[in-house]
């Protein structure tokens, strides 16, 4: 046999290989299907890891290696964009980026607040989470307290929010803490405290405006409540810049101050129609020198700043898309710059010499700022 073997028929048929050779069987069709199952479970297990990939939120830490914009003081800025929350420490040049586990859409109705210790995202849509994100850690989803349809803005101290909801079959806007425990304070959105609003919207000292149907706007702050005689074209936490006209022809602009509802009437040329936005996109420096407002009868908009003071007007040439909201802008604590999220960019503006600059530094796409003030 030298070795090489012989075949001959063995019991049942099936061939046998003498010599060196091995037995040939046939593998058996159930050993055939379980390893089939066993691949097919495989490639399910990985492709969902695949899909689940992108839920799971990421946050990277990179450094300017300087100051960013020359910036000595300590204080934050945060901005995002549908899938990104960026947090900048200007004064150490260090970036925090947390990757969102899905993305954000819209602009003009995405709720975005910054407290002590996280940033809460949240869209209008209902059929999308919200996102609360601590500082340095990866998203989570909303709490049911804080999750849901319309507004969420502000409250008057660090981590508080008022939060839409319905109380005793009445919309309002309830007081809550970021974490969504009541506080105890709750704004009436229907009558008798005003006829048929519009969408509340932060008054920049952490109450709520409130829009009725003839277009009168009611302050219903804490403690507040009173109609507001003129067209609100821009909030701040000391002062805000309106419109007041009599008989619709004789209008004037005007510096309101919320707290004690004095108001002095402002130089220059009344505010053109372009500058008229609900909610207010206007946002008032925070020593009240100054307002930025998005102007949209030029095409595209642009942003004016106005000074407070003398009624001096000055055209800045950062041209916002037709999503900017009155959280596309936001100011540095001591005034010297407004932060624009312009089009996915993130620029600043120099409020003194109207200079346009980009923070020299990689970020992902924006379209909404937040600053947060530094400690004291």
């Amino acid at each position: 046999m030298g070795g090489s073997g012989y075949m001959a028929a063995g019991p049942g048929g099936d061939e046998v290989e003498f010599g060196q050779t091995r037995t040939r069987r046939p593998v058996p069709s159930w050993l055939v299907l379980a390893a089939l199952l066993v691949i097919i479970a495989a490639v399910i297990g990985v492709r969902l890891a695949l899909h689940r990939a992108p839920s799971l939120a990421t946050v990277f830490v990179t450094s300017a290696r300087r100051p960013i914009l020359g910036v000595r003081s300590s204080w934050e800025l945060f901005a995002h964009g549908p899938r990104d929350l960026v947090a900048i420490d200007l004064a150490t040049g260090t970036i925090t980026t947390t990757v969102l586990p899905a993305e954000v859409s819209g602009n003009s109705y995405v709720w975005f607040l910054v407290g002590p210790h996280e940033a809460i995202i949240r869209s209008a849509a209902g059929h999308e989470p919200g996102y609360v994100i601590p500082d340095g850690a990866p998203a989570r989803v909303l709490p049911g307290s804080l999750a849901g349809d319309g507004p969420l803005l502000p409250g008057p101290a660090p981590g508080q929010a008022w939060r839409y909801s319905w109380v005793g079959g009445v919309p309002s806007m309830t007081l809550v803490t970021l974490a969504g425990r009541a506080v105890g304070r709750t704004i009436a959105l229907a009558p008798p405290h005003h006829p048929a609003p519009g969408m509340p919207a932060a008054d920049g000292l952490g109450g709520v405006l409130l829009l009725g149907t003839a277009g009168d706007v009611y302050d219903a702050g804490p403690g507040r409540g009173d109609q507001v005689n003129g067209q609100v074209i821009a909030v701040g936490p000391t002062r805000w810049l309106m419109v007041s006209c009599r008989h619709r022809t004789r209008c004037r602009n005007v510096v309101y101050d919320p707290r004690s509802g004095a108001q002095s009437l402002l130089p220059g040329p009344v505010l053109a129609g372009g500058a008229y936005a609900w909610p207010p996109a206007g946002v008032i420096s925070p020593d009240g020198s100054a307002a930025a407002i998005i102007d949209t009868a030029t095409a595209p908009p642009t942003v004016r700043l106005v000074n407070l003071r003398t009624g001096a007007e000055s055209q800045i040439a950062v041209p916002f898309d037709d999503a900017a909201s009155n959280q596309s802008m936001a100011w540095s604590p001591d005034g010297q710059w407004l932060f624009v999220a312009d089009d996915g960019r993130l620029l600043a503006v120099n409020a003194r010499t109207g200079r346009v600059t980009g923070l020299g530094i990689r970020l992902p796409d924006i379209t909404q700022v937040v600053v947060r003030p530094g400690p004291g």
